[in-house]
């Protein structure tokens, strides 16, 4: 990431629209040129102008993770600028400041415009853009801060922007909180935390319970009685294949003695093929009559039995339907009633009539009376049966139906089976009756016993099948109910599983977030030692750093092997480790970034002073934006800096003006200028 330009408009001591060019450009000489100064008394607005890039950038987000929206909204309109002019004070109503930096992504280069400005307080307060190469990106605009964050974590900040504060508090914090929040948000170690918090929470709230085990084995309790009714069903599936089996030894041995008895001839023997022909065709009318019977039973035939009901049911259903029609009829009335009313007035009805204008709107009164009696007569009756009225004329046509033809139809088909059924009774008598002939008679005898044991058995297998179609019925039942439990069991097995997994997870992501902090943290000491060695007196090297896993305690360790506590240090000192874990942490954080570094000489000897100059500057970021005061700046320091200085801008704030004035060939001032709100 390099900054390109910042612009401020109307923030803090900063009186219209400043544009800032932020870009290092190379000049000749041995050491890079990456360094931009900022300078200007206290008061000049050098705090305003590193604190706008974290503002552009992060939002609400740059002043910390606990600041409510009422306390950012707050801060942003303390610091609209407030213009003094003929000893009065006018305060700005908006501010913005944009940001335009060029990132790499994917190996291309982009350059990013951020735009925050902000107007009267309210639900859109805060306007925010983003531009990629002059194109707004891929996602709602509610969303570009969650872009912007994942592009760059929060936890960036501390390494972007540097300033004395927050020195102090990673160097002289009180158990180390600040330490440890600094290294897990930089590191990504905190997003471990999170989801570690979240996988407990997730294990509090779907403990509980054995709802698993009971569903389980209901499941099981179901395929029993599955199992046991398919055994049943195969058991008489096998007897019936028996059955059919020695219905056809049966039947192929009938054949055989109803050829020897037409072989014997005889009148008895020619007319019993016809007669069995007749009883079979007999059988088959018989069977639709009776499916016939049935299919009224269980239809209309019912209602024929109970006409008193029916025709109660009729009446009740005719006086609803009536009731809903002059409902339906009332509602259009009470609608019509006042254009009704309003017609009658204004007709031409009363001209010439003897009736004077109290009596005319007597009589329209009167009829506005009766349309809406009449329309509310019988409306509010209670409706007992909540049908449409297609389907109370179609009810009312089975009632119609049920006490006119279908008794009718009942009897005649009554009339009919009993006709059929004595028809083939009359034919079995005759065939069950034996020839005289003596010669027919044991022919006969066998052909009776071979029919009476079909008949037996065509009885039994009848029963089977009847039998069969129960237990399938009931087999269909249990696995209908069976599958029921099964979806039910299907979501919380997959509770179950999610459960079973959220608490390995849970150890896994634990043992991961130990070893992953233990080894980030041993990388930091590496190089915390290595950077503090760079810029600190010879005299005060060190040969170890310890960084404790849990409690974030420092242990350093001089090249004698003793330990040097950090509450020890000077200011000086402590200034100079400050300056050493920032350049640690930036190392291994794997983001180029700027470096916004404020006030950071003021308490370094002139030995730490060219230390920082020579080798904590070159090596920390190909882009530095340093701030500083004037005093900071002497001449002996802006010397040294000076092969490394790009650009400088010297801020002075005009007590006449009431506002800062810039010195510096990269700034630009626009005094009428549209607010930052790009289209």
């Amino acid at each position: 990431m390099k900054l390109k330009k910042l612009t401020i408009e109307n923030f803090g001591v900063y009186y219209g629209r400043h544009e800032f060019d932020l870009q290092v450009y190379p000049k000749n000489g041995a050491q890079k040129q990456n360094l931009i100064i900022v300078k200007g008394a206290n008061g000049s607005g050098k705090t305003t102008f590193y604190r706008t890039v974290s503002l552009a950038l992060f939002g609400r987000l740059a002043l910390g993770t606990k600041i409510s929206n009422k306390e950012y909204q707050d801060f942003i309109e303390s610091r609209f600028h407030k213009n003094r002019n003929a000893d009065q004070i006018e305060k700005k109503s908006n501010a913005a400041v944009e940001i335009i930096f060029e990132y790499t992504q994917s190996g291309k280069k982009k350059e990013i415009q951020v735009s925050r400005s902000w107007g009267e307080r309210n639900d859109s307060f805060e306007n925010l853009q983003i531009r990629i190469d002059g194109q707004t990106p891929r996602v709602q605009d509610i969303d570009y801060q969650t872009w912007l964050n994942d592009l760059f974590p929060a936890g960036l900040l501390h390494v972007l922007c540097f300033d004395a504060e927050d020195m102090n508090a990673l160097v002289r914090a009180k158990n180390n909180e600040e330490l440890k929040k600094v290294i897990k948000r930089l590191l990504g170690l905190h997003l471990v935390n999170q989801l570690d918090d979240d996988l407990s929470y997730y294990l509090r709230n779907n403990g509980g319970g054995n709802e698993y085990d009971v569903l389980k084995d209901e499941v099981i309790t179901y395929q029993s009685h599955i199992d046991i009714i398919s055994d049943e069903i195969k058991k008489k599936r096998d007897r019936q294949t028996e059955l059919e089996n020695r219905e056809k030894e049966l039947t192929a041995k009938l054949s055989h003695l109803e050829r020897e008895l037409s072989s014997e001839g005889g009148d008895y023997a020619a007319r019993r093929p016809l007669i069995k022909d007749r009883i079979s065709q007999l059988d088959k009318e018989i069977e639709e009559l009776e499916a016939k019977l049935r299919e009224l039973s269980a239809g209309l035939l019912p209602f024929s039995f109970a006409p008193i009901l029916s025709g109660k049911l009729n009446s009740r259903l005719k006086s609803e339907l009536d009731s809903h029609r002059k409902k339906i009829a009332s509602e259009y009335l009470e609608e019509k009633i006042s254009t009704i009313s309003n017609q009658l007035k204004k007709s031409d009805l009363w001209k010439n009539k003897s009736i004077d204008q109290s009596l005319s709107k007597e009589i329209i009164n009167e009829i506005n009376v009766l349309l809406k009696n009449d329309g509310e007569k019988d409306s509010d009756k209670v409706i007992l049966h909540e049908l449409s009225e297609n389907d109370v004329l179609k009810v009312q046509q089975w009632i119609q139906e049920a006490s006119d033809s279908v008794p009718n139809l009942a009897l005649h088909i009554s009339k009919d089976l009993k006709r059929k059924k004595k028809e083939r009774t009359e034919h079995q008598e005759y065939l069950n009756r034996a020839p005289e002939e003596d010669k027919l008679e044991p022919i006969f005898d066998k052909i009776r016993n071979v029919e009476n044991s079909l008949a037996s058995l065509r009885k039994e297998n009848k029963v089977i099948s009847e039998e069969i179609g129960s237990f399938e019925f009931k087999k269909e039942q249990e696995l209908r109910e069976q599958e029921a439990v099964k979806n039910k069991l299907y979501e919380v097995e997959r509770n179950h599983r999610k459960f079973s997994m959220a608490q390995r997870s849970k150890m896994v992501l634990e043992a991961y977030n130990k070893k992953l902090t233990e080894t980030q943290i041993q990388e930091l000491c590496q190089e915390l030692v290595l950077c503090f060695n760079r810029i600190c007196d010879k005299d005060q090297l060190l040969s170890e750093a310890n960084i404790d896993s849990e409690t974030f305690d420092v242990t350093l360790i001089d090249r004698q092997g003793d330990v040097v506590s950090v509450n020890d240090f000077s200011m000086g000192e402590s200034q100079i480790y400050g300056l050493a874990l920032l350049w640690a942490l930036r190392k291994i954080s794997g983001y180029e970034l700027p470096l916004l570094i404020d006030t950071p000489v003021a308490r370094l000897d002139e030995v730490h002073q060219s230390n920082f100059i020579n080798e904590f500057l070159p090596d920390v970021s190909d882009q530095v934006l340093l701030f500083a005061t004037n005093i900071e700046m002497s001449n002996d320091v802006e010397k040294h800096l000076r092969p490394a200085v790009s650009q400088t801008y010297e801020l002075q704030f005009d007590e006449k003006l009431g506002h800062t004035v810039i010195i510096g060939e990269g700034h630009r001032m626009i005094k009428n200028q549209e607010q930052l709100n790009p289209s």
